[in-house]
């Protein structure tokens, strides 16, 4: 059972506790309230993070004494959740999440070459360029969490993800990694850097 499968088997049982025996006003402070909520706010955690627009919703729903309005509430979330999972929208949104802060660090690397720091820039645009790779095969059901960036990118090949006449620079930004991760700084050049972040943010546009 994958992740998703977890969550949304979570989600049902959650949808199940109905806890129709709670009064319509009144605070209830027994132990299957706490639990459900809790629960709700641990669902909502994991899928948005915290400080999500999403889980504040949820939390501004807690802040009401517990009643079954209030419970009831919290299930139209948990049922508009499951919907959106169910139609691959979390996916969507958690894809996007990962190429905005990848695309931060390209924004670093950048930087970093403006400031005349090549060696900065570089680490900044591999990471981001593995990190962008592996994660683009990850979501394709691919095992590459151990794999080094060049069984990465023959991963992608394969795929189909990569296209053939880009093996060729790939194999070049194996090097430069290479290089930006073993410290052999004289072996980079800002034109191979500039390159990297130029086709990271080419390849996230297209990816997530």
């Amino acid at each position: 059972m994958n992740l998703e499968d977890r969550i949304l088997n979570r989600i049902n049982q959650l949808l199940e506790k109905r806890l129709d025996n709670l009064p319509p006003d009144t605070f209830v402070p027994h132990a299957d309230t706490a639990e459900f909520s809790l629960a709700v706010t641990d669902i909502f955690t994991a899928i948005y993070g915290t400080g999500s627009p999403q889980l504040d919703m949820v939390k501004a729903a807690q802040e009401d004494n517990y009643n079954k309005a209030v419970v009831e509430r919290l299930h139209g979330y948990l049922r508009e959740l499951k919907e959106s999972i169910t139609d691959g929208l979390i996916a969507n949104i958690q894809s996007e999440a990962r190429g905005e802060a990848l695309g931060d660090f390209l924004v670093l690397a950048r930087e970093a070459l403006d400031a005349e720091q090549k060696e900065v820039a570089a680490v900044l645009a591999c990471a981001a360029l593995e990190d962008t790779l592996k994660r683009c095969a990850s979501d394709r059901g691919l095992d590459v969490q151990d794999k080094n960036m060049h069984e990465v990118v023959n991963a992608l090949k394969a795929e189909g993800v990569i296209r053939r006449n880009q093996g060729a620079l790939l194999s070049a930004f194996v090097k430069l990694r290479n290089d930006a991760f073993h410290a052999r700084w004289d072996a980079i050049d800002t034109t191979g850097v500039t390159s990297i972040i130029a086709f990271t943010e080419e390849f996230l546009a297209r990816q997530f």
